[in-house]
């Protein structure tokens, strides 16, 4: 602190100028004072400003890089079931609407709809979708309607949530082509999903 009060007074204390203050007894040396007023003068402002801006864009550029990634939660919606169950679902969506993205790109968000399974039953007679058990999708309306028992474990949440995105990659309508698509997506499930 007192070298810079005496940076600051530039040597007047030592020319005895008056309004200066006595710094003699506090044993600073002015020569020293005088050497951090010239470095300081001698720093190139221009230079370290274009180094500032260097680093801002960079960190400019490594947050646009990584957006996607933090944008993959906002790709779909989850309506109903309980705070693990969505937890769940969340995780498995996510390793698929990062598939979906890079095929068909931004679309308007997938709907996840967790049902108890008696309403489930209701919903899947009303779109006529008599031969499934634990799961449908509506490839129109980019929605998937869970039945609650799909989501009693893990693996059975992978195998169902997986199989239904796998539809959404292959629209044809044929199973062992949603199959297909969906190993790869519970692949990465499983690694994100721990």
């Amino acid at each position: 602190m007192q070298h810079c009060a005496a940076a600051r007074l530039g040597g007047r204390a030592e020319r005895g100028q008056p309004g200066a203050p006595k710094l003699g007894r506090v044993g600073l040396n002015f020569r020293l004072a005088r050497e951090i007023v010239a470095r300081r003068l001698s720093v190139d402002y221009r230079q370290q400003s274009a180094f500032r801006c260097t680093q801002i864009l960079i960190l400019l550029m490594s947050c646009l890089t990584f957006l996607p990634a933090l944008g993959w939660a906002t790709d779909f919606d989850i309506i109903g079931g309980s705070e693990p169950q969505k937890r769940l679902v969340s995780c498995i969506a996510e390793a698929g609407t990062g598939m979906l993205r890079e095929i068909a790109g931004p679309q308007q968000p997938m709907t996840l709809v967790i049902l108890r399974h008696d309403k489930f039953l209701q919903t899947r007679a009303a779109f006529g979708a008599y031969r499934t058990r634990l799961a449908y999708s509506n490839l129109l309306i980019r929605r998937i309607y869970l039945s609650s028992r799909a989501l009693a474990d893990r693996d059975k949440a992978l195998w169902v949530i997986g199989h239904e995105l796998g539809h959404f990659l292959i629209p044809d309508g044929i199973e062992g082509h949603a199959e297909f698509a969906a190993e790869r997506i519970r692949w990465r499930a499983r690694q994100r999903c721990r």
